[in-house]
C-alpha cells in the first residue's frame, strides 16, 4: 500500500548525449522507490561544439525518444511530470525551436536548467542514494555537454563549478582516428588538464573553510573529503571494473572505484577500436566513443585533486528532479 504522503512523479533529464526518464514514488523526506525507468543515447548535443545550433536529425531522434517516454508517462496516474533540459539545450541557438517542437509534437513543456541548477538538483539527487552522507563531498558529474563539481558541507553545497567540457565536444574535437592515435590523446589529455585546473582555482576561490584542509588535495578541500562520481562515465567505469555483463544498479550504486583501476580500464580502452568497445559487454552501444574521453576527466580529476577512489552514485540529476518536484508539490 502506498504512503499518503508518498508522490507518484516522473522526471525527464535531456542530457546532451543521453535522454532518462524516471517514474517513482516520492516520500515528502526524499526516498525514492523506482517503479519504472528507461534511458536512450540521443546524441542531441551532436556538433553543438561547432557553433551551429542542435543539428535537426539530433532533434529528430531526441523527439522521438521523448515521445516514447512521455506514452510510458501516461500510462500511469502521475500527480506530477518534469522534464529538464542541460548544457546542449542552453547553449544552443536554435534552442527556442528545439522547446518548441518537442511541446507541439511530445506534448512536454521543459525547463531549461542554468549550470548552477544542475548542479544543485544533482547533488539532491546523489545524496539521496547514499548509505550515508559524509560531512564533506567532492561530487563530480561528467555529463555529454559539461562536467560540474559541487562542493558539499553536511548535503548543502558550498562551491558548484559548471564548465562548459562534457564528452561528446571533447569527443568531437579530438578523437580523429580510430584506434586513438598519441598525438590525439596528448591534445586531448591537456585540454582536459586545462579544465581540471580551472575547476581547481574555482573551488579555492569560492570557499573559506574553517579547520584542517586536507594535504591530499593541495589544501584546497577540506579535511576527510570524499570524492563521489554520478552520470553514465562513472557508473560504466563502476560496472566494467566489476566484469558485469549486464548493467546492475544494486552493483553499481555505492560502489568504490580505485583510481587504480581506472588507470587500468582507460589503458585497455586507449589502445582498443570502436568495434572492440562495442564488444565489452556491459558497455551502451553509442557510448564506445565517448568513454575515453569520459574515463580520462575521471582520471585526471582524482589525480589533481589527490583522491584515489571515488564513491560511485547511480542516482543524479533525474532523482533531483524528482526530490524538488514532490517538495514543489507539498507547499501547493
Amino acid at each position: 500500500m502506498r504512503i499518503k504522503k508518498d508522490r507518484l512523479l516522473a522526471s525527464i533529464d535531456i542530457g546532451s548525449n543521453t535522454i532518462r526518464l524516471l517514474i517513482a514514488e516520492v516520500s515528502r523526506t526524499g526516498e525514492i522507490r523506482e517503479l519504472y525507468s528507461e534511458s536512450r543515447i540521443t546524441r542531441l548535443g551532436e556538433g553543438i561544439s561547432k557553433g551551429k545550433g542542435l543539428d535537426p536529425r539530433a532533434i529528430e531522434r531526441t523527439v522521438v525518444a521523448l515521445k516514447i517516454f512521455k506514452e510510458s508517462a501516461d500510462r500511469y496516474h502521475l500527480e506530477g511530470l518534469k522534464a529538464v533540459a542541460t548544457s546542449a539545450v542552453r547553449g544552443a541557438s536554435n534552442k527556442k525551436a528545439f522547446l518548441s517542437v518537442v511541446k507541439k509534437e511530445a506534448g512536454l513543456v521543459v525547463d531549461v536548467l542554468t549550470g548552477r541548477q544542475e548542479a544543485t538538483q544533482t547533488l539532491t539527487g546523489v545524496l539521496a542514494g547514499l548509505r550515508m552522507v559524509p560531512p564533506y563531498c567532492l561530487v563530480m558529474d561528467i555529463g555529454g555537454g559539461s562536467t560540474e563539481f559541487i562542493l558539499s558541507k553536511d548535503d548543502k553545497a558550498k562551491a558548484i563549478v559548471s564548465l562548459n567540457f562534457g564528452v561528446v565536444p571533447l569527443t568531437e574535437r579530438f578523437i580523429k582516428n580510430d584506434p586513438v592515435g598519441r598525438k590525439d590523446l596528448k591534445n586531448l589529455k591537456d585540454a582536459v588538464i586545462g579544465r581540471i585546473e580551472e575547476a581547481k582555482e574555482r573551488i579555492r576561490k569560492t570557499i573559506r573553510i574553517k579547520g584542517k584542509r586536507d594535504r591530499n588535495v593541495g589544501n584546497i578541500l577540506p579535511e576527510g573529503t570524499m570524492l563521489i562520481g554520478t552520470a553514465g562515465t562513472i557508473t560504466t567505469l563502476a560496472a566494467i571494473d566489476q566484469g558485469l555483463e549486464r548493467y546492475s544498479f544494486s552493483r553499481v550504486n555505492n560502489y568504490i572505484l580505485k583510481k587504480s583501476s581506472v588507470e587500468k580500464i582507460f589503458s585497455r580502452l586507449k589502445t582498443m577500436t570502436l568495434e572492440g568497445r562495442r564488444n565489452i559487454p556491459v558497455l551502451e552501444l553509442g557510448r564506445e566513443d565517448l568513454i575515453l574521453p569520459g574515463s580520462l576527466i575521471l582520471l585526471e580529476a582524482m589525480s589533481h585533486f589527490g583522491f584515489r577512489e571515488i564513491l560511485v552514485s547511480d542516482y543524479g540529476l533525474r532523482e533531483g528532479v524528482l526530490i524538488n518536484l514532490q517538495k514543489s508539490l507539498s507547499k501547493n
